[in-house]
């Protein structure tokens, strides 16, 4: 379903924010899976929001932002509260 204007330009914003901030504390991770799996997410996220959609149901149980939110938690803050927002607004 696609997603209205407005609803596009806030999550454009937080993928935004969250690419930056990826890059800000890559240093910091000691996952390598969950850095990967982070950058594989946010360049997903940043195709389909540019191309103006939202993503399919499969692809948000494939990617889970809600589930990579909690396992940001003890990496950085910020970068789950972006993911935090994301998830929900894409699961609504």
């Amino acid at each position: 379903m696609p997603l209205s204007e407005e609803d596009l330009k806030q999550l454009r914003t937080w993928v935004d924010q969250a690419i930056i901030r990826t890059e800000e504390v890559a240093d910091i991770f000691s996952d390598e899976k969950l850095l990967r799996s982070v950058r594989h997410q946010l360049e997903f996220l940043f195709r389909v929001t540019r191309a103006g959609e939202r993503p399919s149901d499969s692809d948000l149980r494939r990617f889970a932002v809600g589930l990579t939110a909690r396992r940001l938690e003890p990496v950085d803050d910020e970068l789950a509260r972006l993911f935090a927002r994301m998830s929900n607004y894409l699961e609504t």
